[in-house]
């Protein structure tokens, strides 16, 4: 997905980064943006729906890697929810996988 992405948005620095158990962590690819020169951050939770992780653990983990960064500033989108393109890929890899039956 993180190179997909950075591929459709070529004018912009595009890092992944995990809340645990992965790397990099979140404080780590918030640096690199730093030192890539952003001084902004867009932050995209790659979860299906809002829950604890996208409420409460991204936003302080985000708060503390803004902290040692001079504050940059961040933002964080909601994450993927019933958009109707996922239901329309969704609903497509159902139908492919009934016309295997």
């Amino acid at each position: 997905m993180t190179a997909a992405l950075a591929e459709r948005v070529p004018a912009h620095a595009v890092e992944a980064a995990f809340l645990e158990i992965a790397r990099p962590t979140i404080a780590e690819a918030y640096a690199a943006l730093v030192a890539a020169g952003c001084d902004r951050v867009v932050v995209h939770p790659y979860f299906l729906y809002p829950g604890a992780h996208t409420t409460t653990d991204i936003p302080s983990a985000l708060e503390a890697a803004a902290a040692e960064h001079g504050a940059v500033p961040w933002v964080l989108t909601e994450p993927l929810n019933l958009d109707p393109r996922i239901v329309d890929v969704v609903a497509d890899r159902v139908a492919t996988a009934l016309e295997a039956l």
